[in-house]
């Protein structure tokens, strides 16, 4: 084993850690004052030609998504699933024993919403679905995507909880319906502003994202299920 080599890789490795810890907060509040502008930066650095140079200045958009869905479980370990579908069903009981698994479903579930967003953008633009041109969207539907869905898993995660406090239920109502009513005009403005719809066209396809949201769980578990 060459001892040199490993050292570089550990250094490099606590090097990338670190520049994680630093550039996720300061992508999460870029994002969330200015979600529009973001997606104009995705376009700026994937036109990059040189890959190293490319999100120099920001985390990649599917590397942040992980890492909002990282923190989501770690904060809320429990998948947010009817608690019948789990109860009826030993594959899903099995597959949420376990916490790699955990994060693995969620993740799924959480593509759903930039995956939805990135193949209307897809339909409603000029040429075909290619890998390259379907790389654009999706990562920046990763961006606008990741802190509406860390927020959500925050709220769902702990309804019993707050289900005990005064005013709690009320309180992550009224959060809840914030959080979507937001992610609702930002989807709105994506496709405003990326695609040639209508102001109506870009309300129903960021209301499809939206739906994808919630529908994606319970999707999930009746497949496993039959």
């Amino acid at each position: 084993m060459d001892i040199f080599k490993l050292s570089q890789s550990v250094e490099q490795f606590i090097y990338d850690v670190v520049m994680w810890v630093i550039f996720f907060p300061y992508s999460f509040v870029k994002i969330v004052r200015g979600p529009i502008g973001m997606c104009e930066f995705v376009k700026t650095e994937l036109a990059e030609p040189n890959l190293d140079k490319r999100f120099a200045s920001g985390m990649s958009p599917p590397l942040f998504l992980f890492f909002a869905i990282f923190l989501g479980w770690a904060w809320t370990p429990e998948l947010s699933l009817p608690k019948e579908l789990v109860a009826n069903s030993k594959l899903l009981q099995l597959m949420t024993t376990n916490w790699a698994n955990l994060i693995i479903i969620q993740l799924i579930i959480a593509c759903a919403p930039p995956l939805v967003g990135a193949l209307i953008m897809e339909w409603r633009t000029p040429g075909g679905i290619t890998r390259d041109s379907f790389r654009t969207p999706f990562y920046q539907q990763a961006y606008i995507c990741a802190p509406y869905m860390l927020f959500m898993k925050l709220l769902i995660g702990h309804k019993e909880l707050i289900d005990e406090m005064t005013f709690g239920s009320a309180t992550a109502i009224v959060a809840q319906c914030l959080l979507v009513l937001w992610f609702l005009l930002v989807q709105s403005r994506y496709f405003r502003r990326f695609a040639p719809v209508t102001l109506i066209q870009s309300l129903g396809f960021g209301s499809m994202v939206v739906i994808s949201s919630y529908l994606m769980p319970v999707l999930f578990a009746v497949a496993i299920i039959l």
